[in-house]
């Protein structure tokens, strides 16, 4: 379910998320999956973390990571979801059907966000995925006002 702006308003200093500096992290501009191969270029040839929102909107449809180039896992994304006659498999990405079914509902375009990481190591694996989470769970919290692990019935008492 997308965020009801009425119910929970979200005043601009808490679209953190949307910012190139957000969780600290050098993040890259916002590159639509339409743009052209040079434009997309400014998207990372490195692993890290990166996020997707639908053009013109403020939130955000995914966070994830990778320890292949972000570069390469975007591409292959954009070029998925240019195919609008049939919902992709989860192959090659886990978030292709969903974004493939909000795109074909509500017509989203979608662009994207990358901040490398540094790969070196086994610190790489953990620190990759400590910031994906952290990421998301910053990103609920102040969207919907709880810990994510609190949609899933988990007692934090």
């Amino acid at each position: 379910m997308l965020p009801d702006p009425d119910q929970n308003p979200i005043k601009p200093k808490d679209r953190d998320y949307l910012s190139y500096t957000w969780s600290s992290l050098p993040w890259s501009p916002w590159v639509p999956f339409t743009a052209t191969k040079e434009e997309f270029r400014q998207i990372p040839r490195e692993p890290g973390l990166y996020r997707i929102k639908p053009v013109g909107k403020d939130f955000l449809m995914y966070i994830g990571e990778t320890r292949r180039t972000v570069h390469e896992r975007l591409n292959e994304l954009r070029h998925t979801l240019r195919r609008t006659d049939l919902m992709p498999w989860n192959d090659p990405h886990t978030a292709a059907p969903s974004l493939w079914a909000w795109q074909d509902a509500e017509g989203f375009e979608y662009e994207c966000s990358a901040t490398p990481l540094d790969a070196s190591g086994v610190r790489f694996v953990m620190s990759r995925s400590g910031l994906k989470c952290g990421c998301e769970w910053e990103f609920d919290f102040v969207n919907c006002g709880f810990c994510p692990t609190d949609k899933q019935g988990l007692d934090h008492g």
